[in-house]
């Protein structure tokens, strides 16, 4: 979040969406805190799931301590409790995991509920649901960062370069595969 010293500095919004344990969002508000001038921040993390906002709430409220009063805490299905047009930026975790993969994954006994992983045959139902949903909920300029599967990172440039996103590009993460597409909305 580059800021502008001779502007005034205006509130930034952001969502974690599919928030989990909040750990995304958590570590976002952590490097603002600790690297930026504007620390005027509110977060809205949201996940269809209560347990996990209990989790994600929990979570921040060990480690944020009093900053975890910026944080507003929703649950509901990917954007569908936000108002269009709130946010600068929205981070993104979803269920991205083709089923078989999943399948393939629970079996060596991790904690992981299957919702938090499967994200339908070829991993992009929540995220086909999910961007038309981000495009309302941006605010012009708006910025996107989406997690995603080294299977579907391409085909979710795509369906964001479809949906009218631009500046559409992913990165690697450190084992060399494509994990994390941003994009901005015009």
């Amino acid at each position: 979040i580059k800021q502008n010293d001779t502007k005034t500095q205006a509130k930034i919004e952001i969502a974690d969406i599919c928030t989990g344990s909040g750990c995304i969002g958590i570590s976002v508000y952590l490097e603002i805190l600790n690297n930026c001038k504007n620390k005027d921040v509110h977060f809205v993390f949201t996940d269809i799931s209560k347990d996990a906002l209990a989790v994600a709430q929990k979570n921040a409220q060990n480690i944020l301590a009093e900053n975890a009063q910026n944080i507003s805490f929703v649950q509901g299905d990917l954007l569908e409790p936000v108002k269009p047009n709130t946010f600068d930026f929205i981070l993104t975790n979803p269920p991205y995991v083709p089923s078989k993969i999943t399948d393939e994954l629970l079996k060596d006994g991790r904690s992981e509920p299957r919702l938090a992983l499967d994200g339908g045959s070829d991993g992009l139902d929540l995220i086909r649901r999910m961007i038309p949903q981000v495009w309302q909920a941006l605010n012009k300029n708006g910025i996107l960062l989406i997690e995603t599967g080294e299977y579907n990172a391409a085909e979710t440039r795509t369906i964001l370069e479809k949906s009218g996103f631009a500046d559409v590009k992913t990165f690697n993460d450190l084992g060399g595969q494509p994990r994390v597409t941003q994009a901005r909305k015009p």
